[in-house]
């Protein structure tokens, strides 16, 4: 047993040891490609520097993510590898906490079993080297799943109060942690009359109590009307797209696991029952929103599982039936193993260079804030923009940042401004079409996506081509049109820059 024991804990560290090596290369050298990345690090670098850098934190995500960010900021330097970083480590503590799930409701070779189906998926390998929050949140919502199955099994408050703060970590780091609150709160209900009664205190109410200020913080600074214009605009029924997505970037999980159900469903055991209630709350709470593929991943780990167990009834053929899995996976998943952008960082350091070269005082962007990030100009804030109503409620906040004003022009008449635009965002450049012919296209960066963007069949700029176009304006041969270039800049899709 014990020898058994120690080969199952080296399979676990060679596959770990695995993520790493593969995932090394991309920590170094890979650009942020992400909208939302190069959001958490303009408000990590804003949190680390307090607040005379990069942009502030605005409640569309809470803040556990991007503190972490500041927090590594502060000791490394904006650094974008911090964020690689985060989520390579969240992901190794990811498998060997999934691990410890499937060997608590199962056996530890139903562990292994499930670290490799899981390891394997395209939405594993994706979030493993990315620099979004979800490889973080994945991590405290498996380590709250496994210690309250652990409280359920041996009846202790430590473990469900591990369980309520690890959730409340979740709850910190992503707003679709809510689904799994009705999920324990009904886990719970059903296995009651097994557990003493504070598991509902420690699990539930206490996460509870412990996010309430934020909640409160938040509808201080944010009105709730337009929380709800952010957020009821994205409602809709897209179960079955969910549904596509599992198909898509976990198939070998999703089918092992239906199969494991269908075979199962007359006499399935108490842990699997509640496995399978945990995934289908958290599947109806999910198809409510909007179909971002990216919100399905807690759904994966726990489907392993099932799945694993499956293929572990399989007896002397479940070696070749978890390789043939594997290599499955690892095709679906070969393009994003290899894929590698640095175009961003390369767009964002052309751009700052040449408004350098071109003694240009003024840089508008309408890119991606990952973009906005790699240029690394001063970010001036706009009269009547939220960062300024937000600065006036807390002293300081604005501290060293230049409001700029629509009736005080501050380009140089006989300058130069920089103009850099995305093609996803083409929309401000029909709004504006006068004063883009006023530039001259000087640069163009072709950008490629990750390939899960062109294999997610609802992604509304799957088929567009992806170009940051670089324009150089002679404020000089504007004349008139300079005020209204000036103006352009309080439109909410622009991001005005200007020299350090």
């Amino acid at each position: 047993m014990a020898e058994k024991t120690i080969k199952q804990k080296t399979f676990l560290l060679a596959v770990i040891l695995a993520v790493i090596l593969v995932n090394y290369v991309p920590l170094v050298k890979a650009s942020l490609i992400d909208w939302d990345e190069g959001v958490f690090a303009l408000q990590g670098q804003w949190l680390a520097s307090l607040g005379t850098q990069g942009k502030p934190f605005n409640f569309q995500t809470p803040p556990l993510y991007q503190t972490l960010i500041a927090g590594l900021f502060f000791i490394f330097g904006s650094k974008t590898f911090v964020l690689h970083l985060i989520s390579l480590l969240a992901s190794c503590l990811s498998l060997y906490l999934v691990f410890r799930l499937a060997s608590l409701l199962s056996s530890a070779g139903t562990g292994i079993i499930t670290v490799f189906l899981f390891a394997t998926t395209e939405l594993f390998l994706f979030f493993v080297k990315s620099g979004l929050s979800d490889a973080v949140f994945l991590c405290f919502f498996l380590a709250s799943v496994l210690y309250f199955f652990k409280g359920m099994k041996a009846n202790k408050d430590i473990h469900f109060l591990c369980a309520g703060l690890f959730l409340a970590l979740a709850a910190y780091t992503k707003y679709s942690a809510f689904p799994f609150f009705i999920a324990f709160f009904v886990i719970g209900i059903l296995d009651k009359k097994k557990i003493n009664t504070r598991w509902f205190f420690f699990s539930i109410i206490l996460p509870i109590l412990l996010f309430a200020p934020y909640i409160l913080l938040m509808l201080r600074f944010i009105e709730f009307r337009e929380i709800s214009a952010r957020h009821l605009s994205f409602l809709g029924l897209n179960h079955f797209k969910f549904l596509v997505f599992l198909l898509i970037f976990a198939p070998s999980v999703l089918f092992l696991s239906l199969a494991h159900l269908l075979r199962n469903i007359r006499s399935m055991e108490k842990w699997n029952v509640y496995l399978y209630v945990m995934v289908l709350i958290f599947f109806l709470a999910l198809g409510f929103y909007y179909p971002y593929f990216r919100l399905a991943y807690p759904i994966v780990p726990l489907l392993a599982i099932p799945g694993a167990q499956l293929i572990g009834n399989m007896k002397k053929y479940k070696t070749l039936i978890t390789l043939v899995f594997i290599i499955m996976s690892l095709g679906f998943g070969l393009q994003t193993i290899k894929y590698l952008s640095t175009v961003p960082e390369e767009t964002g350091t052309f751009v700052r260079d040449i408004a350098v070269e071109m003694d240009a005082e003024f840089i508008y962007a309408v890119v991606p804030p990952n973009i906005i990030y790699y240029i690394d100009f001063e970010i001036a804030v706009p009269q009547g923009h939220p960062w300024e109503h937000i600065g006036k409620m807390i002293p300081g906040l604005n501290r060293g940042k230049k409001i700029i004003r629509p009736d005080d022009i501050c380009l140089p008449p006989d300058g130069k401004t920089i103009l850099v635009h995305a093609t996803a965002l083409n929309e401000v450049k029909k709004d504006y079409i006068d004063l883009y012919d006023k530039g001259t296209l000087i640069s163009t960066f072709n950008f490629i996506d990750a390939p899960v963007y062109y294999k997610d069949i609802y992604n509304p700029q799957r088929d567009i081509q992806q170009l940051y176009e670089i324009y150089v304006i002679d404020n000089s041969v504007l004349e008139e049109q300079l005020g209204n270039l000036w103006l352009f800049g309080f439109d909410r899709r622009v991001t005005v820059m200007f020299k350090k």
